[in-house]
């Protein structure tokens, strides 16, 4: 429906990349083997042929997040440490150990951090992890400290304003969901 581009390519990379796992795992080999070309495919093809700023639908934050996504997720599939230096060239947490997973209007690297967080420890920075722990679990904490104020009760961001649907979407969930998993508190520090 769309002319190719380096970000579809590099999210489709990055999802064929994590198919490869889910289909190994499940004895899958033959398919598993196919989604991990495809996405080193996609992810040379991206490289090879960037965004530019004369795109119409250029935003500087737009390129950043699907190929730092990508990066994690073949590294994950291969434990290639070239796609470890690739995600360390475009995440926040090079240049800002504390930075947040996303600022509204200037990027959101909210999949491509979990994605690096789940790599195993031994294909991945610790420091970079650690970083990015912490910035899931400050996440969550900002969500619950100021959403349990409310009295009507629902994980949104909270400087959000408070509109029709707010509440129905499950992205607000992300960062409560993964500090969950990351600490088993299931009140938040906030909280304590």
């Amino acid at each position: 429906a769309y002319a190719k581009d380096a970000k579809g390519s590099l999210i489709f990379a990055g999802m064929m990349a994590q198919a490869s796992r889910i289909w190994k795992a499940n004895g899958k080999t033959a398919e598993a083997e196919s989604f991990l070309s495809k996405a080193v495919k996609a992810y040379e093809w991206a490289q090879a042929n960037p965004m530019k700023a004369s795109d119409s639908s250029f935003f500087g934050h737009q390129i950043a997040p699907p190929r730092a996504y990508a990066a994690a997720q073949l590294l994950h599939t291969t434990g290639d440490k070239k796609y470890d230096k690739d995600f360390q060239d475009f995440c926040v947490w090079s240049k800002r150990p504390d930075a947040d997973t996303d600022i509204y209007g200037q990027y959101d690297i909210q999949d491509a951090s979990w994605s690096y967080l789940s790599c195993p420890a031994s294909s991945a920075d610790p420091k970079i992890q650690e970083a990015i722990r912490n910035a899931i679990v400050k996440k969550a904490d900002l969500f619950m400290k100021h959403c349990s104020t409310m009295a009507y009760g629902f994980i949104r961001h909270p400087w959000a304003p408070i509109n029709w649907g707010t509440g129905a979407y499950e992205n607000g969930l992300n960062p409560i969901v993964q500090a969950y998993r990351l600490t088993g508190d299931k009140i938040g520090r906030a909280h304590v």
